[in-house]
């Protein structure tokens, strides 16, 4: 856990600024590519609404076998915002649950405490709102104290989320870069 850090209320106003940018995508933003690997903006964006979706069904002990089950069905549909909407509002409300930051769930790295899970979808809302700001070239700036909380969730993970086959290496940045553009871990390769 993030010391100093209300879990919770970190994952929400993650995916609160997520949210923010996705309003921003205009109707030919779908297409142009992020800095995943292999992701567009509507990939991305489906990648976080499949992990979002997944909480409550992780939190109810869901293997993770049984969170493949939507494979590669288009869960973003015609209305990708309030597919996002949705799903946000599904794992803010399961998280919140009474006991849920002490039930242990599956992940692709192991089973984890809630609190753990709920860590995991701040880090990935906060990260994944930057590339979409990005590549939707729109203002990327993140709020330092999220910067800050996501750096120390992720770095003591760092070394060995490449070995995951879930993350790319972290790319090489000059001196001097930013708390912002410090190496956490490497970027999502591509994979949902």
């Amino acid at each position: 856990m993030i010391v100093g850090h209300d879990v919770l209320e970190l994952h929400a106003q993650a995916s609160h600024r997520f949210g923010e940018l996705l309003r921003q995508v205009g109707a030919d933003d779908w297409a142009l590519p992020t800095a995943c690997p292999a992701w567009t903006v509507r990939a991305l964006v489906d990648h976080v609404v499949r992990w979002n979706r997944a909480v409550p069904r992780q939190l109810a002990g869901a293997s993770l076998v049984e969170l493949t089950d939507l494979g590669d069905a288009d869960i973003l549909g015609t209305d990708p915002v309030a597919a996002w909407h949705e799903s946000a509002q599904a794992a803010i409300e399961a998280l919140a649950r009474p006991g849920a930051l002490d039930v242990l769930v599956h992940t692709p790295i192991g089973q984890v405490p809630g609190a753990q899970l709920a860590l995991f979808r701040f880090d990935d809302n906060l990260v994944h709102g930057w590339d979409l700001a990005r590549a939707i070239d729109v203002p990327e700036q993140l709020d330092p104290d999220h910067v800050t909380a996501c750096y120390e969730l992720v770095e003591p993970t760092a070394a060995y989320l490449p070995a995951t086959g879930l993350f790319a290496a972290p790319p090489a940045l000059p001196p001097g870069a930013d708390a912002q553009a410090r190496p956490s871990g490497g970027t999502d390769s591509g994979r949902p």
